[in-house]
């Protein structure tokens, strides 16, 4: 009786606070790819920016930096578009600006220093990609709360080895930024 609600209100707030939490992640300010099971030739580093949301068309708008070893790098502007009409989105839709990419992330894990997505090709070929996408706050954390992401990642992904992707190449970028925009 009592006891029951209270457990369910429990578990709601739980949920809620997952649900949550993934819209805080997506809306962080920069992110960066941590981990990915899809290989990814020639690149060090893949980081984006937030731009702009738009809240009544549950668009989120971010600019995708792509580091090449050859230290050439490339922008492109992607769209996310919120599956779900209201509440907070499990899923996004996203999109390049030529429309040329496009593929939906779906989220199995987040915090408030990363994200596990599972990408799925829409475009062309078919890939399927889990990945771990961590923050700024990540980058400055504890080593338990960095662990607690790769370690879900791990179980999340199935996966014990993936491609690793160094957030310091992304920042020693920074500065070649508006040479690439």
């Amino acid at each position: 009786p009592a006891h029951g609600l209270w457990s369910l209100f429990l578990f709601s707030s739980s949920v809620l606070l997952v649900v949550a939490g993934r819209n805080k992640f997506m809306h962080s300010n920069v992110i960066y790819l941590n981990l990915s099971t899809m290989e990814y030739p020639d690149i060090k580093c893949i980081k984006e920016y937030r731009e702009t949301w738009n809240r009544s068309a549950r668009l989120l708008t971010k600019v995708m930096v792509t580091m090449f070893s050859s230290e050439k790098g490339t922008s492109n502007k992607m769209v996310y578009k919120a599956e779900r009409k209201r509440g907070p989105a499990q899923a996004f839709t996203a999109v390049n600006k030529s429309g040329s990419t496009s593929y939906r992330v779906a989220f199995n894990y987040t915090s408030e220093y990363c994200a596990i997505m599972k990408k799925q090709n829409k475009t062309s070929g078919d890939y399927d990609a889990c990945e771990l996408w961590v923050n700024d706050k990540y980058l400055k954390s504890e080593p338990q709360d960095q662990a607690l992401c790769k370690t879900n990642f791990e179980t999340y992904c199935n996966r014990n080895n993936a491609t690793e992707f160094n957030y310091e190449d992304c920042q020693a970028s920074e500065g070649k930024r508006s040479l690439i925009s």
